[in-house]
């Protein structure tokens, strides 16, 4: 894995990219002094953004380079994320992973302070995990619930898991996207 990174920023640099001071993970390329695309590397992934001078000269190059399985434009997912575009903004939304989350199944009538059975222990760190994902990538609102649920994680009981399903209805029920709009000229 380690060879195969070098290799891929390597031929990025020897293409005219430069990595990010603090993030190798991003490199950037300029063509007479002014910015003209960027490329965002995730694993095995590749996100780029320009003008069509990089693409042509950046973006097809590294296709060539390397064995891409396949190229998308204008709406993709990307490390689990829908990207599109509406009226000149860039959209992104986890709206079919978010329909994933399931409720974890407890009766009402059960006492708050039990605890929970090793299935339902790792039936609530995994679906936590989720909830946290998709938090962190496109749901800020529900980033203190996914906060309260992880300090719950040795401590988790029937209640934590009533809370859970709560914050799962509350999800579902809110359409989560987030808009990036124009902030000026390309320049």
């Amino acid at each position: 894995g380690r060879k195969w990174w070098i290799k891929v920023i390597e031929s990025m640099i020897k293409l005219g990219g430069k990595t990010l001071v603090g993030d190798e993970s991003f490199v950037y390329f300029h063509k007479a002094g002014k910015l003209v695309g960027l490329i965002s590397i995730h694993v095995d992934d590749f996100q780029g953004a320009g003008k069509s001078w990089f693409f042509k000269n950046a973006m097809d190059k590294i296709c060539e380079l390397f064995k891409i399985s396949k190229r998308e434009v204008e709406n993709f997912k990307y490390t689990g994320v829908n990207v599109s575009h509406d009226n000149g903004e860039i959209v992104i939304d986890q709206e079919d992973y978010k329909e994933s989350l399931e409720e974890i199944k407890v009766e009402n009538s059960e006492d708050n302070g039990k605890p929970l059975d090793k299935q339902q222990f790792k039936l609530f760190r995994g679906m936590s995990g989720k909830l946290n994902w998709l938090s962190e990538m496109t749901r800020p609102d529900i980033s203190f619930n996914c906060l309260d649920m992880a300090s719950h994680t040795r401590d988790a009981n029937i209640g934590t898991i009533k809370e859970f399903n709560k914050v799962v209805r509350k999800t579902k029920k809110v359409e989560g996207k987030v808009r990036y709009g124009r902030i000026g000229d390309f320049q």
